[in-house]
């Protein structure tokens, strides 16, 4: 279920520190802010159907996480049942390698 509270917070956040936030709840939510049921098996897990739609959100996201001239972290919002879930994973910046 989304919090429209801690939605607008993590934004807020990411917008203030340079990170980028990931917002996979809109692309993935009913209207009753449940994961839609044609994305999950179990309205908790996505399926590939789901996994359609996450995979080249997440992918933009780390593209502009890895662009990011600071160390970005990104917010990815996950919808679930029973709890708003939010994860947020650290994407530190890579050493140069060298040529």
């Amino acid at each position: 279920m989304g919090d429209s509270i801690t939605d607008a917070w993590m934004k807020d956040y990411a917008a203030k520190n340079g990170c980028v936030y990931l917002d996979y709840f809109t692309s993935m939510a009913d209207p009753q802010n449940a994961l839609k049921a044609e994305l999950a098996a179990d309205a908790v897990h996505p399926n590939k159907a789901g996994y359609a739609i996450m995979g080249p959100l997440a992918e933009k996201a780390i593209a502009e996480a890895l662009s990011a001239p600071a160390p970005p972290m990104v917010f990815a919002h996950l919808v679930t049942p029973s709890s708003p879930s939010s994860l947020a994973m650290n994407m530190s910046p890579r050493p140069a390698l060298e040529t």
